[in-house]
């Protein structure tokens, strides 16, 4: 399930998708809330999607859109004489990615908690045992 629409996508690139760009949103979508559900750590989507995170799946889609058809796939730098410029990496991989703005922006809706055990096995500790310090 795609974290967001083709009318989020369109309200922020401005316009309404060519026929192309509609032909290539279903999968971009699907890779892009791939990605999303993956950085925050969920098996399944929401539901009710936050907005902040169906904004931030868009930008993912509308980057892709957007990137120059100049720069070449998979390029890290490009050089002219003296002068170069440095890309962000995945920015120009033709597939959407998490830039650390994005990764920024869905932080809050991260699961960060993770239980552990901090005993060791060896040592038979069953956590009923007094415990004495110094």
């Amino acid at each position: 399930m795609a974290l967001t629409d083709q009318a989020e996508v369109e309200r922020q690139l401005g316009r309404e998708l060519t026929d192309e760009e509609l032909a290539t949103l279903p999968g971009l979508l699907d890779e892009a809330s791939d990605l999303v559900l993956g950085y925050l750590g969920l098996d399944t989507a929401p539901d009710p999607v936050p907005d902040a995170v169906a904004r931030a799946t868009a930008s993912m889609v509308v980057a892709v859109y957007t990137r120059p058809a100049s720069v070449p796939l998979n390029a890290e730098q490009q050089n002219a004489g003296i002068y170069g410029v440095r890309y962000t990496t995945g920015s120009t991989s033709g597939s959407p990615w998490l830039s650390n703005a994005i990764k920024m922006r869905l932080d809050p809706y991260r699961t960060g908690m993770v239980t552990m055990s901090m005993v060791s096995e060896r040592n038979g500790y069953s956590g009923d045992d007094e415990v004495g310090y110094w």
